[in-house]
């Protein structure tokens, strides 16, 4: 007499809907209610296309949606494949496969039902989706999804990331959000999150202050002021803030003294146009950006650099030498404040246009960028902002010493 071979098996039929209860094989996350919908309006229309799948005790593997759908339509007869001679871990490797390989999963869900299916071959991953385990498995799983490994770990990172951000999570997978995004957001919720440090923890060189500058740098002495290093909001009626800073500046800086003012591109002539009301137009420095080019839609051209407009007081006269060029080397981390820049243009430029002791002013102090530039070349620095988040992350950043 002959055996059966003990190897998995698919036999197709149409059967009624089983009562066997609940399957534990229902691993992945439910369709979002607009993807449910339109599952049940196909079904409708054109009956169940995939067959369910079920093991031998007639529990569901795949196709859980489906079989509801069926349900909730009065649709008794429909196509199911009964898998048999599947191990436990099989079945689980099995569905999660097709589901990986079928479904439109979100990078967060996909990279969810990734770990499993990697864990399930005995390949352990690490806390930011790197292999703790066989490298070599992870790897082969990712070639038979028909994915690069590194976007694998990719995935497996930004859902790592994400993990105790469910909100943020559901939106990346719904497609409302870009990770990118997402993923600027975790780091501004983590920053808020930290401690307000001590006044002691605060260099002795840096005064930050909460508030219009207008009013809280109303003190700053009249001509003594080194540098002024600053990038004003310049977006639709902030614009008139450039005439109030060029009367400050006008005030407060030494007769060889600058105001460096970076500003977008396309709001150039009238930021040019409010500070000469108060100083004279000296030079516009051109700093490089690094990382993919912003599309300005309104004009239709591809950003790849940020002007930084110098002016000087109209009755002074600079007496160091400008270069007009910076290439940024890496972009910002995005991690303190939305708006957040690269501290080394800000080094680059205090470093050559002040001497240590020097006094350093920024009246849009942001996340303190400009701050840290500062302190750390060993200048004296006053800067203030009216965000209280944004003061928080200056001052945990001055705290802490970090640049990044």
């Amino acid at each position: 007499m002959r055996t059966r071979a003990a190897k998995p098996q698919a036999d197709v039929m149409f059967r009624r809907r089983s009562d066997g209860g609940n399957s534990p094989y229902q691993l992945l996350p439910d369709l979002s209610a607009a993807e449910y919908e339109a599952l049940k309006a196909d079904v409708a229309a054109r009956g169940v296309l995939v067959p369910i799948e079920r093991d031998e005790e007639g529990r569901t593997l795949d196709g859980h949606h489906r079989e509801r759908i069926c349900g909730e339509l009065g649709i008794t007869d429909y196509p199911v494949i009964v898998r048999t001679g599947l191990s436990e871990q099989a079945k689980v490797e099995h569905l999660l496969k097709v589901n990986l390989l079928r479904r439109h999963l979100g990078q967060v869900a996909w990279a969810q039902a990734f770990r499993r299916l990697a864990e399930s071959r005995g390949a352990t991953l690490g806390s930011r989706g790197g292999p703790a385990g066989n490298r070599r498995t992870v790897e082969q799983l990712a070639a038979e999804l028909g994915v690069d490994r590194s976007t694998a770990f990719r995935r497996l990172g930004l859902a790592d990331k994400l993990a105790p951000h469910a909100d943020l999570a559901a939106k990346v997978d719904a497609g409302e959000m870009e990770p990118k995004r997402a993923l600027e957001v975790v780091r501004t919720r983590d920053a808020e999150a930290r401690p307000e440090p001590p006044a002691s923890a605060i260099p002795a060189t840096a005064d930050c202050r909460l508030g219009d500058f207008r009013e809280v740098l109303a003190d700053v002495e009249n001509g003594s002021v080194d540098l002024i290093y600053t990038d004003p909001p310049y977006l639709g009626s902030t614009m008139a803030i450039y005439e109030d800073l060029g009367s400050f500046a006008a005030r407060v800086l030494k007769p060889d003294g600058l105001l460096l003012c970076e500003v977008g591109t396309m709001f150039l002539p009238e930021a040019i146009r409010l500070l000469e009301q108060h100083l004279r137009y000296h030079w516009c420095i051109g700093l490089v950006l690094p990382g993919k080019r912003a599309r300005v839609h309104a004009r239709h051209v591809v950003n790849g650099w940020r002007p930084v407009l110098a002016f000087a007081r109209t009755d002074g006269e600079p007496r160091r030498w400008l270069y007009d060029l910076f290439t940024v080397p890496d972009p910002p981390t995005k991690a303190w404040h939305p708006w957040e820049k690269a501290v080394a243009p800000a080094r680059y430029y205090i470093d050559k246009l002040t001497d240590p002791g020097d006094l350093v002013v920024d009246p849009f102090l942001g996340s303190g960028t400009n701050a840290i530039a500062a302190v750390s070349l060993g200048r004296r620095f006053v800067g203030c902002d009216i965000d209280p988040k944004a003061m928080h992350a200056t001052r945990v950043r001055l705290a802490e010493g970090v640049e990044s």
